[in-house]
């Protein structure tokens, strides 16, 4: 991430990172994984349950606000994970709308400029 970043780097997705790492740490170890086990692997993220309380919690403060999660995951994961875990985001803003991970400044402030709109109902 901080060679995309710092411009060293083309933009690449973070899946696309993870699974470079993953290939380099295997061939490391000398472990033998076929690649649909590193792509699933790879997709872990897309998994993950949720917290017993969140999606209450998110359902919660989504009748009065805005869910608009800022993460440093791809699009796709995001959507993936919130179809996975049941989690109620209104929208998604990812390191893809700005081409650059956080904490960059110009990835927040992009997250900040999607999300700055008012619930009308």
């Amino acid at each position: 991430m901080d060679a995309v970043n710092q411009g060293e780097a083309p933009w690449t997705t973070i899946e696309a990172i993870y699974r470079r790492r993953l290939v380099e740490l295997l061939a490391a170890h000398a472990i033998a994984a076929s690649a649909e086990d590193v792509e699933h692997l790879t997709r872990a993220w897309w998994r993950l349950r949720p917290w017993p309380d969140t999606v209450a919690g998110l359902t919660r403060l989504k009748r009065r606000h805005v869910i608009a999660p800022l993460s440093n995951a791809s699009f796709a994961g995001m959507v993936h994970l919130a179809k996975f875990a049941g989690l109620p985001w209104d929208c998604v803003i990812t390191a893809e709308n700005a081409r650059r991970y956080k904490p960059i400044p110009t990835s927040i402030a992009r997250g900040s400029h999607c999300s700055a709109w008012r619930r009308t109902a």
